[in-house]
């Protein structure tokens, strides 16, 4: 799994590094080196979180787009 995507999705989502480590239950600094690149190896449950979360906040998102809300609808 690329957990570097993942984060720079949800960085580009508008979400902050923070705000992806209080939904996975891990530290900032966690998030930090899974986003660099410097840790590339999660454990199983935050694997999972981290997947869990983001299909939770990519459809958020969809739902913010359609509405007009979200970040690219309001760039337009």
């Amino acid at each position: 799994m690329d957990w570097k995507n993942i984060i720079q999705e949800l960085l580009e989502m508008g979400l902050t590094q923070n705000q992806i480590a209080l939904g996975v239950s891990v530290s900032q600094p966690t998030i930090s080196a899974l986003a660099s690149g410097t840790q590339k190896n999660v454990n199983y449950t935050l694997g999972q979180n981290l997947v869990a979360f983001h299909k939770r906040q990519s459809k958020a998102y969809s739902r913010r787009l359609k509405s007009g809300t979200g970040q690219m609808a309001q760039a337009g």
